[in-house]
């Protein structure tokens, strides 16, 4: 499963895709499209790149988007589009600790009801699709 995230935010989604946005830019995350669709109200790519160099040479892209989960609720969904797994997760790492007052990540734990991990709607959705 190439999908993660946090679930639970209850926050207008156009503000959450502005903190998302923001912690991409504190980041210097390069940011190659921003789009909508009707199962991503608010999505972007990253380009390919480099993040840390404790994880090696290599390079990835990632997908972020917003879905609604229920009723007033949202998830941020972190996919790795390509490249490098290690990269990924050093990325993922990064973003968490960037989002912090948005998840509730205090450094070691979640003081919030958000909850972090495999969003169980696309779970759900890329099991139906045949897709892992």
């Amino acid at each position: 499963v190439r999908h993660l995230g946090w679930d639970g935010l209850v926050m207008p989604l156009d503000k959450l895709f502005s903190e998302v946005l923001d912690a991409l830019r504190k980041l210097n995350t390069p940011v190659r499209q921003v789009y909508t669709s009707e199962e991503r109200p608010r999505a972007l790519h990253t380009e390919a790149h480099h993040v840390s160099s404790s994880m090696g040479d290599g390079i990835m892209a990632a997908e972020v988007w917003i879905a609604k989960t229920s009723g007033e609720q949202y998830g941020i969904c972190v996919k790795r589009a390509s490249g490098d797994t290690f990269q990924f997760h050093a990325f993922y790492r990064l973003l968490r600790e960037a989002l912090a007052k948005t998840t509730g990540w205090s450094g070691s734990d979640y003081q919030s009801s958000v909850v972090p991990g495999v969003l169980p709607i696309l779970w759900r959705r890329s099991r139906r699709e045949g897709a892992v």
